[in-house]
């Protein structure tokens, strides 16, 4: 049979090595063609070629940046003199509107040195200088023309100045002119100045007015050298400086008037050699372009051959690892070592799915089995426990970390019997322990060892059952069968007294007639006539329990012979203050007498056995009626319900007493109140609580009246009774 896990010989397949190989020849060969382009492109310029290219234009870059700062400085004129304030000020000139409304602004805003208003006629009316004293400001008259210039270069014998003037009007009248001025100065070359490594040079007559060269050899050349030959020239003069090996453009600059005043030089702090460095980067980045495609290209084709298959492989080990979902696949076609790899990995991934699935369904199975179950190692130190475990010891568990102590169940669950002991080392016994809230609990503990294929003993699996309830549950049937065979016995008693007890009262009742004055047969005749109605009382109670027949039935009657039936409780008797408030008018119900016998029993023990930790002892039964329903209510000064308990009070086998025990039976077995509703179910009787623990509770019955199936009790034969 073919081995469908063996591949088949397909020939000659590269390997990723072999790949590999290839793309690295192929990269290799790339900068020995571009280096050989290069050589060949760099010797048909000089480095002084790329220089003056670079010096021309930087230049004209440096003359548009004066321009456009010129092109500023006249839009923010234009801009104050549409000010409606500026042309209130020229036709009626307060002094203070200047000073707090252009002063504190335009300056600022235009970096301005200097600021003018004239009149229509050109007379000057306000000037704000930020100069120092000793420089002498412009005349302004160019711009005062009405067909002269807007802006321009203004000169001093000292300075030289920018300047633009708008016109100030107001419903087509002239009112005045705006004048903006800077000064030519260091700062101003600084704003135009684009890099570091570029200066620029102000020359103004015969001198150097303002640089941004700091290494001093635009400060120490000579306009007097290149000045004369400037002015004719007209367009760009390129001038060599000797010192600091520098080549300088240089432009001259025209005032208002049209006179070549001054000269615009621009140079760099480079070398011919940086030149012929930048020059091999254009070079470089000239022919950056084919590399960059061929590289791509090239990580194009290595993406397919072995990147696309690891990349593929990666994502499936990060979806696996991130989702956990064991389904993923890696596509494994192809015949070289990632093709295998890929195989390989998810072989994997389906064993680890297969006993994953095992894992999780033993995981369910144990999660749902209403038995304890613990696993120790071999030192007994407590390794885990399922949910119903940590609820049958009553702790969350965690498994401790380094250097905590360990959880041991030695000391904390005691041992009663040993059952049973199989062959294959499997015991089972009866165990107890006590929760933290005082519970105890009772449980069949299995146990046996876990091993490995080499039959080394790794750990210990533990079942625990619990039996608390069943062990509470029998004692409670052996309790109810030893108080049935009590009913039987004592109606026997009671069939047995009756013939004496008629005796001692007959002859009582002679001697009280023969005798009438006696003291003793007085005495003899009451006591035994209450022996006869507790006798009589008794048997009428257990002869109508057990019958099962609908008859009128009167609660207020019914919670009086219960009340009197648990004085034979000596707590009850004379530690309980009694408050019984039944409603004289109550109307009689048919129902079946042991039914509310029997629940309304159960309410007064709970009341009562509530009370046993309470400081105070007091029990309050009340009846009421409506047309509609009869309401019950018996309530107890004991320790109370806790919030979380009220939903399982009606559930069967749930107690909020104790768990100690009472002349060997459990102090309560968490099934009267569901007995009880059960019982008066078919009656729609509601059960309302109401309780606040360490102060006490109260059930309320809510039994409904049905129109003509009731009598009124006569009026006036119960009322407020305290025993």
């Amino acid at each position: 049979m073919k081995d469908p896990t063996r591949e088949p010989h397909r020939g000659w397949a590269p390997s990723v090595r072999s790949k590999l190989l290839i793309f690295l020849c192929a990269v290799s060969l790339l900068p020995l063609l571009l280096s050989s382009r290069m050589l060949v492109a760099l010797g048909g310029r000089s480095a002084r070629t790329f220089r003056e290219m670079e010096v021309r234009e930087g230049l004209q870059l440096a003359q548009g940046m004066l321009e456009a700062s010129r092109e500023r400085l006249l839009e923010g004129a234009r801009a104050v003199a549409v000010w409606d304030d500026l042309a209130a000020y020229l036709r009626h000139p307060q002094p203070e509107w200047p000073q707090t409304s252009l002063e504190g602004w335009a300056p600022q805003s235009y970096k301005l040195d200097y600021l003018s208003l004239y009149d229509s006629q050109g007379q000057p009316v306000y000037c704000w200088s930020a100069l120092p004293a000793d420089v002498a400001l412009p005349a302004d008259s160019a711009f005062l023309d009405p067909d002269g210039p807007l802006s321009g270069l203004v000169s001093t014998p000292e300075h030289l100045f920018m300047a633009a003037a708008a016109e100030v009007r107001l419903d087509g009248t002239l009112l005045g002119r705006v004048v903006f001025g800077r000064q030519v100065n260091h700062r101003l070359l600084r704003e135009l100045r684009g890099s570091r490594e570029h200066d620029l040079a102000i020359y103004y007559g015969d001198r150097l007015l303002a640089t941004t060269d700091t290494t001093h050899t635009l400060l120490e050349l000579d306009p007097a050298e290149f000045f004369p030959n400037l002015v004719p020239h007209r367009e760009t003069y390129l001038y060599y400086a000797r010192k600091g090996d520098r080549l300088i453009g240089l432009q001259t600059l025209q005032n208002v008037q049209g006179l070549e005043v001054a000269a615009l030089g621009w140079t760099t702090s480079r070398t011919p050699a940086g030149f012929l460095q930048e020059a091999i980067d254009r070079m470089l980045l000239s022919f950056g372009l084919p590399l960059i495609v061929l590289v791509l290209l090239a990580a194009g084709i290595l993406g397919r051959w072995i990147e696309r298959p690891i990349r593929r492989l990666s994502r499936t080990m990060e979806e696996v690892r991130r989702t956990g979902d064991l389904t993923c696949r890696v596509p494994d076609a192809g015949r070289d070592e990632i093709a295998s790899m890929s195989r390989s990995f998810n072989q994997m991934l389906e064993q680890i799915a297969h006993q994953r699935d095992e894992l999780l369904t033993f995981r369910t199975m144990i999660l749902a089995m209403k038995e304890g179950v613990l696993i120790e190692d071999p030192g007994q130190q407590v390794i885990y426990m399922n949910p119903r475990m940590e609820e049958l010891l009553g702790i969350c568990f965690e498994p401790s970390g380094e250097g905590e102590e360990p959880f041991r169940l030695e000391g904390r669950i005691t041992s009663k019997r040993v059952i049973t002991e199989d062959e294959r080392g499997f015991s089972t016994e009866e165990v107890e322990w006590t929760r933290p809230d005082s519970e105890r609990v009772q449980a069949l503990k299995t146990s046996g060892k876990l091993e490995d294929p080499s039959g080394k003993v790794t750990g210990i699996l533990s079942t625990f059952v619990d039996v608390t309830e069943r062990n509470e549950l029998e004692l409670e049937l052996i309790q109810a069968s030893r108080m049935a065979f009590l009913g039987v016995y004592s109606q026997g008693i009671i069939h047995n007294l009756n013939g004496p007890l008629n005796t001692i009262m007959g002859f009582a009742s002679l001697l009280c007639k023969t005798q009438p004055d006696a003291e003793i047969p007085q005495r003899i005749r009451l006591d035994a006539q209450r022996m006869a109605d507790l006798i009589s009382s008794l048997g009428r109670r257990w002869r109508r329990t057990g019958e099962s027949r609908l008859e009128l039935l009167n609660l207020n009657e019914i919670i009086r012979e219960e009340l009197r039936f648990l004085e034979a409780d000596l707590f009850f008797k004379h530690n309980v203050e009694k408050v019984i408030d039944l409603d004289p008018a109550l109307p009689y119900l048919q129902g079946i007498y042991g039914d509310f016998s029997h629940s309304l029993l159960n309410l007064l023990i709970n009341a009562i056995e509530a009370l046993a930790d309470s400081a105070v002892h007091r029990l309050t039964v009340r009846t009421r009626h409506t047309f509609q329903e009869i309401v019950v209510q018996i309530e107890d000064s004991g320790v109370g319900i806790r919030q979380e308990d009220m939903d399982q009070i009606f559930l069967p086998f749930f107690s909020t007493k104790r768990r100690d025990r009472k002349d060997g039976l459990p102090s309560g077995a968490g099934l009267g109140l569901p007995i009880a509703r059960k019982i008066l179910e078919p009656y729609g009787v509601l059960f309302s609580v109401r309780s606040e623990v360490r102060q006490g509770t109260c059930f309320t019955l809510h039994i409904p009246l049905k129109p003509g199936q009731y009598e009124s009790v006569r009026h006036g034969e119960f009322g407020e009774v305290e025993l």
